[in-house]
């Protein structure tokens, strides 16, 4: 039997609007025979403790992280795990002028003989952060720390590891592990430009 893979969603607050940041994660022992309830708290707890600083240091100070959410998506699935957190800002100063662009983390990736590209979008840009449309080094620097953090496995400090990979429902397939890398281009999430009613 495959791998069990989790999605985890990150919840937050960017100057008033409600923002997800989707990533999915493999585990690297259990195959659908355990608890999947365990499980998805381990994953958000590996998070927690191995990336979550990282994330937060590419986020302005007008981003609150708000919860996680996590579930098996693979071997018969599992029920979603919720986790609030107290709001927990970004770290990068300076006032936010966009919410619809930011930084985006990409991994190239191959899969029946075509090239793709998965994509980390980290919602939000402050006035020095990005200037004349490309993202600033000390921001470009935390963003690659986070990549870089992605590219490894981490865990929850009970033997629950996990690896960061793209899943593909189509195929019910997960793959990676992946390479991930800053992009030079600004991301923009259009579907951010439309305002919420």
């Amino acid at each position: 039997m495959a791998l069990s893979v989790y999605q985890l969603t990150i919840l937050g607050n960017l100057g008033g609007q409600f923002v997800e940041n989707l990533v999915h994660v493999e585990s690297d022992t259990e195959t659908g025979t355990e608890n999947p309830v365990s499980h998805a708290q381990a994953a958000i707890i590996a998070w927690r403790s191995a990336i979550e600083s990282a994330f937060m240091d590419t986020l302005p100070t007008d981003y609150d992280l708000i919860g996680y959410k996590c579930k098996r998506v693979n071997n018969g699935g599992g029920p979603m795990v919720a986790q609030p957190v107290g709001s927990t800002p970004g770290t990068r100063t300076g006032v936010l002028v966009e919410q619809a662009a930011g930084p985006c983390v990409i991994f190239p990736y191959s899969h029946a003989g075509a090239f793709h590209t998965g994509r980390l979008f980290l919602a939000g840009v402050t006035a020095t952060d990005c200037i004349d449309g490309a993202i600033q080094p000390a921001l470009a620097g935390n963003v690659g720390v986070l990549a870089g953090l992605l590219n490894s496995t981490f865990d929850d400090g009970t033997g629950h590891a996990f690896n960061f990979v793209i899943w593909q429902r189509k195929f019910s397939l997960a793959i990676g592990p992946l390479l991930g890398t800053v992009s030079l281009k600004v991301g923009i999430q259009r579907r951010r430009l439309t305002p919420v009613m």
